[in-house]
């Protein structure tokens, strides 16, 4: 299940305020950390509480898929599961469209999201946020990281992102 650590929880978690998260990627194309827990019951994300992954993707620009940095000039959007706004032949589409455990691809100016992985047991219930977003302005933004869920039924009216968010920010 994973090459990455997990936490495991043998009954219930109620999550009503804060945020589970994992840490920063260190300054290599090493993706290093994610965020993966078992819960062998139920998983409430209340409408105060966050499981974040925002901004926590590859520092640097690579190819996830062996590992090996890649130089490019210019502006470009980072990759995961679809093409970077810059077409690039060193930037493919990488991780599964049915089970994304990968984190997202850096952009030029900005990161992609972290990887969100729960497997829970019972019923999950998200009335929060459950978000491995990118950070990014218009072509150079970071790609969206990944969030796989498995539960025996879900239920909520809360939000669960792996996309762009947009800095507000122009280019310098």
């Amino acid at each position: 299940d994973g090459d990455f650590p997990f936490l495991e929880v043998t009954g219930d978690v109620d999550l009503q305020g804060g945020k589970w998260t994992h840490l920063a990627q260190p300054s290599t194309t090493e993706a290093k950390y994610r965020l993966y827990a078992q819960v062998g019951g139920n998983l409430t994300v209340g409408a105060k509480a966050s499981v974040y992954a925002v901004g926590l993707g590859y520092q640097k620009l690579c190819n996830p898929l062996t590992g090996a940095a890649v130089s490019l000039s210019g502006r470009y959007g980072g990759t995961h599961g679809g093409y970077s706004s810059t077409s690039h032949d060193l930037l493919w589409p990488y991780d599964s469209v049915t089970a994304p455990e990968m984190l997202g691809g850096r952009g030029s100016g900005y990161l992609g999201g972290g990887a969100i992985r729960l497997d829970v047991g019972g019923l999950f219930t998200v009335d929060g946020t459950v978000d491995a977003s990118a950070v990014g302005c218009k072509n150079d933004s970071g790609a969206g990281g990944s969030v796989y869920v498995r539960a025996g039924s879900i239920a909520g009216a809360g939000s669960v992102l792996a996309r762009i968010v947009q800095t507000g920010s122009t280019y310098p």
